[in-house]
């Protein structure tokens, strides 16, 4: 169905599609030409190719978790110049237990496969030894750009690069976000401080770092919610007493941040930003993807949890590893307290339940001495590979059910 004005309700639907795995990500790949001209029909067809709502996405690709429930829109852009992209992208977060599809930010890793993939279609020609791709996420207005490894001007089909929380190794494709800050909110800092105290329903005053860079956040120490980093990723997420004051912690962020005018409001303008992470110093602690592997205090500059749509995420999003990294560009905030300056000496390691992320960072100070620097750009190495090519099978009783579902929000 080549860009169909609507939905045929009585017919089966057959979508082209590829199924992608980008960083610790993995989600279906749409072309834009290939989905209705209507965009308000565009998430029915989302939710029902993921099988959300549910929450074991029996009837569909995804597998029940935030790593696994994501799509990307692509098409070549049309803003293709010198310094413009030469790939455009829509990403969409599907929601597993609700009928919703959240635009309101980016995600990083996903965008490692988007750059292999327009160089396995030849939107972008293969060079040697490298192939740049430019891609402009459109929910933020941001660009990233790609290396792709292309040896004699074909795709590497053989590397030796790793990165935790993914088996094997692969090809790497380096990522660089130039620019990243005020990515939702138009600037790194939203409060204009770097740190600030939240009155948190049930917490009471807590201090946070809120920052806006590839995707709003708010840092908060891990040990003023009682946590240490040896809790695992299992009893956090079944302690619903700390998961409801974690979205309580968002809810008032999002206020402080502007995004919404009532904490109540937070849940329903997005279930992921601004992203909850729980700074700690250094630590020892068993990993999530293989326990019988430790990631250990020397090996990191601190250790991060993340929240995402609403529980902890068993690694970490590129997006919110690019925000840990400003901040810790940022002289006086919560990560760079806690990570000691790391990252204005070269690199930062961030502990996640899966491992560890390297990333590195620029920073310059900013035209006013006294406000904060310039994040001229954060970088990291990623994997990714085309799992699955075909179409999304969509059956009409399907899509009637999932409207249902969407009506009743």
């Amino acid at each position: 169905m080549k860009g169909a004005s609507t939905m045929n309700a009585t017919s089966t639907l057959r979508i082209p599609c590829v199924l992608m795995r980008g960083g610790t990500s993995r989600g279906l790949v749409f072309r834009r030409e290939d989905l209705p001209t209507d965009r308000g029909e565009w998430d029915a067809i989302f939710l029902a190719a993921l099988g959300s709502p549910d929450v074991r996405q029996l009837d569909g690709v995804g597998a029940g978790d935030s790593h696994t429930s994501k799509v990307a829109v692509l098409h070549p852009s049309e803003d293709s110049g010198p310094e413009g992209a030469e790939v455009d992208y829509l990403f969409g977060e599907v929601a597993i237990t609700e009928a919703r599809v959240d635009y309101a930010a980016n995600s990083g890793n996903i965008i490692a496969a988007l750059g292999l993939y327009a160089v396995e279609e030849g939107w972008v020609p293969a060079v040697d030894p490298e192939t740049s791709v430019r891609v402009r996420n459109l929910n933020t207005g941001k660009l990233i750009e790609l290396i792709v490894p292309t040896p004699g001007g074909v795709l590497a089909e053989e590397g030796d690069f790793s990165i935790d929380g993914v088996p094997g190794e692969g090809p790497r494709i380096d990522m660089a976000f130039p620019r990243p800050e005020g990515a939702v909110t138009d600037r790194l800092l939203p409060t204009d401080s770097l740190v600030e105290r939240l009155e948190v329903p049930g917490l009471g005053a807590v201090e946070v770092t809120l920052l806006d860079a590839a995707n709003p956040v708010v840092l908060v120490a891990g040990e003023d919610l009682g946590i240490t980093p040896l809790a695992t990723v299992g009893d956090l997420n079944g302690d619903k007493a700390f998961l409801e004051t974690v979205q309580g912690l968002r809810s008032a962020a999002s206020v402080a941040m502007g995004l919404v005018s009532r904490p109540e409001d937070a849940w329903g303008h997005s279930p992921m930003v601004p992203f909850p992470v729980l700074l700690f110093p250094p630590a020892d602690y068993p990993r999530f993807d293989d326990p019988a592997r430790r990631v250990r205090a020397g090996e990191v500059d601190l250790c991060a949890r993340v929240i995402s749509l609403g529980r902890i995420h068993k690694s970490i999003n590129v997006t919110v590893s690019v925000a840990i990294t400003a901040a810790a560009l940022t002289p006086g905030t919560l990560a760079n307290r806690i990570s000691q300056g790391a990252a204005e000496k070269g690199g930062l390691r961030i502990g996640h339940p899966s491992g560890v992320v390297h990333t590195q960072g620029l920073a310059r100070p900013g035209e006013d001495a006294k406000g904060p620097p310039v994040i001229e750009w954060v970088r990291m190495g990623r994997t990714a590979r085309r799992i699955m090519e075909g179409n999304a099978v969509i059956q009409p009783h399907k899509l009637r059910w999932i409207r249902e579902r969407m009506r009743e929000l």
